[in-house]
């Protein structure tokens, strides 16, 4: 496994903030969310409170119009009904300015929020994850972009009747070898008994730069995925024979592929929670995880509900890290088959 790598994100991230918010770029966003929710609930608190005692102060106020002949002639049983409009008149203009100041308050954090927010919105993900990649692999790979597109496209065939929606992919290119990855999830969707069901599937294709002519897949025996293909390969391992289900296009083709080496080194993932499902076309190769039971950060690249709003810059930038280790750690696989 691949030890987690981090980025120096805040320099990165508060750059551009700075120019917007100025002084407040460094202060805590989920802090003055806080503090603004808190003044909200207040303010509301404030105001229903002010519509109830308003109302008294009008009622009281007209009864003590029709009054004042009684209120000239000092009459005792008018006082009572003076002492209750002063009584409710005076918490009412109290609360009158305190709302005022509270609206104050609200209006001076949201113009530093507002920048901040607008921000959010209009920040290049692209920028960042390219800053990431690059910061975390010493400049070793590339972001050529992020999008709902894989630039490589998947060698493994969808399900009959099925359909996949794509998220986020993370398309990398890697200058020393001159490989181009591409890594993103996509929803494949099933139609049962009249309901679509959907299941997440992680596809991490790689092209390279030798081609192994033929057309065919590797799938682990004790699978829900064994019948997707006819085994029509028999290869020298009778371990390897045992577990796993080759099939080829070209029987010369998967031998340049599936080496002494390469065998004794899926074999030895037996153990691992997920293997993954290997396409192999030509140049490219898929491995494709199932992310029910994933031992990898596999989830959704640039996930909104990973990224929390009050806290944005900073779980952006987790979620960013998260991103790019899955990357590397989906390199793991490359090596397994040799592929340098």
């Amino acid at each position: 496994m691949v030890e987690n790598i981090t980025w120096n994100w805040e320099q990165t991230v508060y750059e551009d903030l700075s120019n917007t918010m100025g002084d407040n770029a460094n202060q805590d966003l989920k802090e003055l969310n806080s503090k603004v929710n808190k003044l909200r609930i207040k303010n509301r608190t404030f105001s229903l409170v002010i519509v109830a005692l308003g109302m008294q102060v009008v009622i009281t106020g007209f009864v003590l119009y029709f009054l004042v002949p009684n209120i000239l002639k000092n009459e005792w049983w008018v006082w009572p009904i003076i002492g209750y409009f002063v009584l409710v008149t005076v918490p009412f203009i109290y609360l009158i300015v305190q709302n005022f100041i509270i609206n104050k308050q609200i209006r001076k954090l949201d113009f530093i929020l507002g920048p901040a927010m607008k921000q959010t919105k209009e920040i290049d993900y692209e920028k960042l994850y390219r800053k990431a990649l690059e910061e975390m692999t010493n400049n070793k790979y590339h972001l050529i972009g992020l999008s709902q597109k894989f630039h490589i496209q998947s060698t493994i065939d969808l399900p009959k009747n099925s359909y996949a929606s794509n998220h986020n992919v993370l398309n990398i290119y890697e200058k020393d070898t001159d490989f181009i990855y591409s890594l993103g999830t996509i929803s494949l969707g099933q139609t049962v008994k009249n309901i679509v069901e959907y299941s997440p599937v992680t596809y991490f294709n790689v092209k390279v730069k030798k081609s192994y002519d033929y057309y065919g897949s590797i799938i682990l025996k004790n699978t829900e995925y064994k019948n997707l293909i006819n085994d029509n390969t028999v290869l020298e391992s009778n371990k390897f024979e045992e577990l796993f289900i080759v099939n080829s296009s070209n029987q010369i083709g998967v031998r340049k592929l599936l080496t002494p080496k390469v065998i004794s080194n899926l074999v030895k993932q037996i153990n691992r929670k997920n293997l993954p499902v290997i396409g192999v076309k030509d140049d490219v190769i898929t491995f494709a995880f199932d992310q029910k039971d994933s031992e990898y950060n596999q989830n959704k690249i640039l996930d909104d509900s990973e990224i929390e709003k009050d806290n944005f810059y900073k779980s952006l930038c987790q979620k960013i890290t998260k991103d790019i280790n899955s990357f590397l750690e989906a390199l793991y696989w490359v090596d397994v088959l040799g592929l340098k």
